[in-house]
């Protein structure tokens, strides 16, 4: 039995249809307080996520403790597969070891590199420049087209 499945019985939102919500509303949570312990400017050295614990604890004061492990497992699970999500974007600069960012970087750089690659006109298109250049009003193609400049 899932760690989900196990936890719906005991609060409904700990559901298939209410997992989402509750995971993301308990990450805020934990992200406000990881926050709010932070100094002005400072940059967190963390590596994981916490304060889940305490905020299910609150938010659901009926848990045992098996269960309160359970819903903390489920929680920081859904976390670490919904870390691109936008709602965690303030909390990214102050937590980079969390938020580890380098698939996308590496990404990004990637696409950099394809973009500023220039490709060769083709030879069509470099001649009617040289046309245009050269002060030609209209040219005519060997089709027939007519291109006015």
């Amino acid at each position: 039995m899932s760690k989900v499945s196990k936890l719906q019985y005991v609060n409904k939102d700990f559901s298939l249809r209410n997992r989402d919500a509750t995971a993301l509303r308990i990450s805020l949570l934990a992200w406000r307080d990881n926050y709010a312990s932070l100094k002005r400017g400072e940059i967190s050295e963390k590596e994981n996520f916490t304060n889940v614990k305490s905020n299910v604890r609150r938010e659901y004061p009926e848990f045992t403790p098996d269960q309160l492990r359970l819903a903390q497992d489920n929680i920081c699970e859904w976390f670490s597969k919904n870390k691109h999500l936008p709602e965690f974007d303030p909390f990214r600069a102050r937590f980079p070891k969390i938020f580890d960012e380098q698939p996308f970087k590496q990404t990004e750089t990637l696409f950099d590199t394809v973009e500023t690659v220039a490709e060769q006109a083709p030879e069509e298109v470099e001649t009617v420049r040289h046309y245009q250049q050269m002060g030609a009003k209209q040219i005519e193609t060997p089709s027939g087209f007519k291109i006015q400049f």
